[in-house]
């Protein structure tokens, strides 16, 4: 790991926590205040795909947070009253809360809760109030449509600009047609806990290409926002199970994206403490919090030793 940032025990540990997975999975750790990857481990080898750094999926509930950015850029706060109805039809099409969402968070609930406890709901609905280009413009200022600036030909997401209808209805909840490496996502958690658009660095000799600038930056008051709902993630939310792990607080959010008709999902989650962002992936999992969730917890006791 001579000309590279990565951080040998990190990558161990990475390597050791996805040594016997049954699919394509990823952990991708980055230092928040200066971009650099601290550990990008593929699992299993056997498929011969990077997809820490260049596989696309649907990002899930993980995309929330983007989605969210959009929101408060629209003039909503963490305390905004919104609708997370059980079930709701945008152009005829239903959407719903996952299986076990919890009643007491259904009606009319502060934003914060519905990042909490992932209500699918409230940001359907909200699909039709925010634009193709504003998703976009959010997920440009969390990084995640950065360009490559690793030297490892990295890729790291996608939200078309034209998507309208039922497409961006569930473009806000990270199906429909928004895409995310694993770098992607810990970049984008990792300009949340920096506060400042994330540029990934790895490859330090030969010097890669500088990467242009995103379009849009995200302000210190955003990326305040946006903190203080992922803790409530931690706190009482889909990912309590990290709480109290390592010392000093922790931000995250899970993501479940569901395919082949709902019989698999892929798993996410992405989480903050101190100076580290963590992104878990599991192609084959049962939901973000259950299969990458305890993944992401490993890497922080790890980091805490």
């Amino acid at each position: 790991f001579r000309s590279t940032t990565l951080d040998t025990g990190l990558q161990q540990t990475a390597d050791e926590l996805l040594e016997d997975a049954e699919s394509n999975s990823a952990i991708v750790v980055i230092r928040p205040s200066d971009g650099s990857v601290l550990a990008a481990s593929s699992g299993p080898v056997s498929s011969g795909l990077n997809t820490a750094l260049q596989a696309s999926y649907a990002p899930g509930s993980s995309f929330k947070v983007i989605s969210a950015l959009a929101m408060l850029r629209e003039g909503a706060t963490p305390g905004t009253e919104v609708k997370c109805p059980a079930t709701t039809v945008v152009d005829g099409k239903s959407f719903k809360n996952y299986d076990g969402y919890p009643a007491s968070a259904v009606g009319t609930i502060p934003l914060s809760e519905a990042i909490a406890q992932s209500c699918n709901t409230v940001f359907v609905n909200q699909g039709q109030e925010i634009s193709g280009k504003k998703l976009a413009e959010a997920a440009a200022s969390l990084g995640l449509l950065a360009e490559d600036g690793t030297g490892t030909g990295a890729v790291f997401g996608s939200v078309p600009e034209d998507s309208t209808g039922t497409t961006q209805a569930a473009n806000m909840i990270g199906q429909g047609v928004v895409e995310a490496s694993p770098l992607g996502m810990a970049t984008v958690m990792a300009s949340i806990q920096a506060k400042s658009t994330v540029q990934p660095k790895l490859v330090l000799s030969p010097e890669p290409e500088a990467a242009a600038k995103p379009a849009s930056t995200l302000t210190e008051k955003e990326a305040e926002q946006l903190s203080a709902m992922m803790a409530e993630v931690v706190d009482h939310g889909t990912l309590k199970d990290l709480k109290g792990t390592g010392s000093g607080k922790i931000i995250g959010k899970s993501g479940t994206a569901e395919y082949d008709s709902e019989k698999n999902a892929h798993a996410w989650a992405i989480a903050a403490q101190g100076d580290l962002a963590i992104a878990a992936f599991v192609e084959d999992g049962d939901g973000g919090a259950q299969s990458a969730g305890p993944l992401v917890k490993s890497m922080l006791q790890e980091a805490a030793k």
